[in-house]
């Protein structure tokens, strides 16, 4: 759930977005607020009026990335960050950046270590290591092996269960 500050801000971006966009042709010429009404908004991106006066009062509901895509796209907002970063949530249509390079200066961090060291990136891959990291995780970072996800070598290698044990 969202603290109370951040529901009342996504209320805030919401309803200031709904009232300014232009209603839909054939809608009543005499409106009593300006802009979008909830329903028609609510109809646009596929969510109940209900739920959509939860989001604008800023209750403590929680709407999920693919209603906020919708939301986005019916409030016409390109890119709809800020929607996401309002909601505290991740775009699930967001690329993620190509990171096969690391800055030379970065990739060196773990030789100056003189135990083993190494970096992961937000995924869990081992993006660069020491030798003596290499040395102490055979089957993960040392030349031979092919998997550099930890998460992935943990769980699913043969070559883990030697190395860790047993945990149980």
């Amino acid at each position: 759930m969202m603290d109370r500050p951040s529901n009342k801000r996504l209320g805030d971006f919401l309803r200031a977005h709904r009232e300014r966009l232009v209603p839909p042709a054939g809608g009543a010429s005499r409106r009593r607020t300006p802009g979008m009404r909830r329903e028609e908004l609510a109809d646009l991106a596929g969510i109940s009026a209900t739920w959509l006066t939860w989001l604008e009062q800023g209750r403590e509901v929680t709407a999920s990335g693919a209603a906020l895509v919708r939301l986005a796209t019916a409030l016409r907002l390109t890119p709809a960050a800020s929607l996401f970063d309002l909601a505290g949530r991740r775009d699930p249509d967001e690329t993620v950046p190509d990171e096969t390079e690391l800055p030379a200066e970065i990739a060196a961090l773990p030789d100056q270590f003189s135990g083993p060291a190494y970096l992961l990136d937000h995924l869990w891959t081992a993006r660069a290591w020491n030798e003596a990291a290499a040395s102490l995780f055979m089957g993960w970072l040392d030349p031979q092996s092919d998997e550099r996800n930890l998460l992935n070598f943990v769980f699913l290698s043969p070559a883990a269960r030697t190395l860790i044990g047993n945990c149980a």
